[in-house]
């Protein structure tokens, strides 16, 4: 009977550094080889572990052998950058392209929540997502905010589930 490669992982993406724990649970076969899919990352080990440190896609390959026979298992794993999050200082909604949002700049959140107020301290702008903004206007009137200083707090979360919370004023400029 023929081997057939098969094996877990414990995670399929994260952020660097992601280690990654391989798991061979492989039928028929006496003798493996792993590629981790970053170069020269090899292995002849059933089981391995493995720590990307660089962010991007890697394809793991693991054959499995018994005599001349062989099958071969395939996992993409994803690592994306360290988390974070800031915010700009200034943005000019006047929709010609350029800095027309207010929004975090971001790697690796899952959660996001944003609230804008007035110099009076008065909540005129919510979002909640990782692709959320404000575009200028106030909710719910809809009215165009005028130019000046307006602060914001964020909460956010990462694929590690740690919280982050910024606070800060953003010019509007018209």
């Amino acid at each position: 009977m023929p081997p057939i490669a098969e094996f877990t992982v414990s995670d399929t993406n994260g952020p660097a550094p992601l280690t990654v724990v391989f798991t061979n649970s492989s039928v028929g076969a006496t003798s493996y080889f792993w590629d981790f899919g970053s170069s020269s990352s090899t292995s002849l080990a059933m089981d391995e572990t493995f720590e990307y440190t660089t962010e991007g896609f890697y394809t793991v390959m693991m054959v499995a052998s018994e005599l001349l026979c062989t099958d071969t298992a395939y996992q993409v794993i994803s690592v994306i950058g360290t988390p974070d999050i800031s915010m700009p200082n200034v943005f000019t909604p006047n929709n010609d392209g350029v800095n027309d949002v207010f929004r975090p700049i971001t790697i690796g959140m899952t959660e996001i929540i944003g609230e804008i107020y007035n110099r009076w301290g008065e909540l005129i702008y919510k979002w909640q997502g990782i692709n959320g903004y404000w575009d200028g206007y106030t909710r719910p009137s809809g009215q165009l905010a005028p130019a000046g200083t307006y602060f914001y707090v964020v909460t956010a979360t990462d694929v590690g589930d740690v919280t982050y919370a910024l606070s800060g004023s953003v010019q509007l400029m018209r």
